[in-house]
């Protein structure tokens, strides 16, 4: 959860002017960890340096993010070939063709990492290895 540097420092002006975490962090509601680690990160700093810090690494992450995420149109991910992107969809979502010719919506995240390899068709090709060969063991001679 993103909490606003008006609550950071609230939290760590509290803990620095003696009042115990615990107390604090029900009060606020937020974890009793995430005060210790606001205290260790961001003791004696202002808040203006306290929103300049988060600015920073809102930042940092949308640029790893857009980096990471930069795919073109005909790129192969496992089966699925990108084809392009979906602006009516919130979200980084792309539409792929698998090789089977299905056409799916897929966000680009998931097809990046490699989490959706396949439209489902590379699932149903496992199942069936798997069963006939079980099925041969299965088999009992005479």
């Amino acid at each position: 959860m993103n909490y606003s540097a008006e609550t950071i420092f609230f939290a760590v002006q509290r803990c620095l002017n003696g009042e115990r975490s615990l107390t604090v962090a029900r009060q606020l509601n937020i974890s009793q960890a995430s005060i210790n680690t606001w205290r260790k990160k961001y003791q004696g700093l202002s808040l203006n340096e306290i929103e300049n810090l988060l600015n920073v690494v809102k930042l940092k992450n949308v640029i790893h993010l857009n980096r990471s995420l930069n795919i073109k149109s005909g790129q192969k991910f496992g089966k699925l070939t990108a084809i392009e992107p979906l602006k009516e969809l919130k979200g980084n979502c792309w539409k792929f063709q698998c090789e089977c010719g299905k056409v799916i919506n897929k966000a680009v995240t998931k097809v990046y990492r490699g989490y959706t390899r396949s439209c489902g068709c590379l699932r149903k090709e496992y199942y069936k290895k798997t069963y006939i060969v079980n099925w041969i063991k299965n088999q009992k001679c005479y």
